[in-house]
């Protein structure tokens, strides 16, 4: 490979290192979340406190003690019923899939080499949470072990 072509390939790994790190980059952390909403989160009585410290909810939640504790659902829905209609949160884990290639040829006395990395986020899905809202409130909620 010359230097041309090695020059090429450090810069596309070094982007590629780079989109992979931001990628776990988005959602404020817990402790974030409770300092931005600190007169918020005093509020409300002293047991919802605890459990939203402590990144937990439960039934009777609101939906904003419910995004304090676990953070912006990655998508949200409507849900209908023979009990009702429902909001539903959901709360995903989305794993970037990468590929990599390569590319030798030759014609005659020229021969060349080629690589590629593409990487995208849509790969496996993992749904980690759903929040059912009826009126405003938790009415069921499950998570992933």
């Amino acid at each position: 490979m010359d230097q041309t072509h090695s020059r090429w390939f450090l810069i596309t790994c070094g982007l590629l290192a780079c989109l992979l790190s931001l990628s776990g980059c988005g959602s404020p952390t817990l402790e974030q979340r409770l300092a931005r909403g600190e007169d918020e989160l005093a509020s409300w009585p002293v047991e919802v406190q605890e459990l939203v410290a402590q990144g937990g909810i439960d039934v009777g939640f609101t939906r904003e003690q419910v995004r304090m504790a676990w953070g912006e659902p990655e998508r949200k829905t409507i849900e209908n019923t023979a009990a009702g209609r429902f909001e539903v949160w959901i709360w995903e884990k989305k794993s970037p899939s990468l590929g990599i290639g390569l590319g030798v040829g030759s014609f005659g006395s020229r021969s060349g080499v080629s690589g590629g990395v593409g990487t995208t986020v849509g790969g496996r899905t993992n749904v980690l949470a759903v929040v059912r809202f009826q009126q405003g409130e938790v009415v069921s909620w499950e998570r992933a072990a």
